[in-house]
């Protein structure tokens, strides 16, 4: 079998990232202190969206933070199913339950610990993960030496025009998603929809349920430039998020302090 030129540019190793394709030199040389966690899912995204999007999203803004933030980043690789049973009953959905993502993440933020890395920044990709913040409150009160946020930024323009209640698969994710990878957008196959719940809906019933179509939001609305926008204001946003998150936690009264299992932090 051949191998495709895809496939090869995908296992190059990319200079303004660290991340899984470089060596243990390479990261021994580097020394990085923050490590950078995407979680995406695998999930309906309509007709229209491959069920991969939340993945494919994430993955982009992963790379594109590493490249900008100031200081060597580990770009872990992006976990690819996390907590989508809202979405059960819907073809292509694949989902792990709130228990198994938790400690998923928290092994993986202990092992960074162990190995001297003690930032952690989760990037969460996918709106079904509720559990992320209890996750992180708990990995903070239980172990005094780390800092794991959860990255929050703004824009700070409006992009979107789609209503706030349109929350999958609508005109921001089809017009990111036109951005990163058009190639698997049916822009033929998008439908608007106006669903008359909450999102808390979700907590009751699968989306299936509450919309056949898979989508919740105007999905026709969306174009690759919104997309482009979007991503060109957000990058920025979220290295400044990040900076200004560790910096006022370090000035907190009392300053950090170390833990008792594994090496000091760098």
């Amino acid at each position: 079998m051949q191998v495709t030129e895809a496939t090869l540019a995908s296992m190059k190793p990319d200079p303004q990232i660290l991340d899984h394709r470089r060596t243990s030199a390479d990261f021994a040389a580097a020394r990085p202190c923050i490590a950078l966690l995407p979680l995406g899912a695998t999930e309906q995204h309509g007709a229209h969206l491959p069920c991969g999007t939340d993945t494919f999203q994430v993955s982009y803004l992963a790379d594109e933070i590493a490249r900008a933030y100031p200081e060597p980043v580990w770009r872990l690789p992006t976990i690819p199913i996390t907590v989508s049973h809202m979405h059960r009953g819907s073809p292509g959905t694949v989902w792990l339950t709130n228990a198994t993502l938790t400690a998923l993440v928290k092994d993986m933020v202990l092992s960074l610990r162990h190995e001297g890395i003690t930032r952690v920044v989760v990037l969460n990709g996918h709106g079904g993960n509720f559990v992320v913040r209890p996750i992180i409150q708990d990995l903070n009160r239980d172990y005094d030496d780390l800092r794991v946020i959860l990255l929050e930024a703004s824009t700070g323009e409006r992009v979107f025009e789609e209503p706030p209640g349109s929350i999958h698969a609508g005109e921001s994710e089809t017009s990111r998603m036109l951005h990163v990878a058009p190639d698997l957008v049916r822009m033929d196959l998008a439908v608007d929809t106006d669903v008359p719940y909450t999102q808390s809906y979700l907590l009751y019933a699968p989306i299936a349920r509450l919309e056949p179509s898979g989508v919740w939001g105007h999905a026709t609305a969306a174009t690759a430039e919104k997309g482009r926008r979007y991503h060109e204001l957000y990058v920025p946003a979220a290295v400044a998020s990040i900076q200004r998150t560790f910096a006022a936690l370090d000035a907190l009264p009392g300053g950090p302090t170390h833990g008792t299992a594994g090496p000091e932090p760098r």
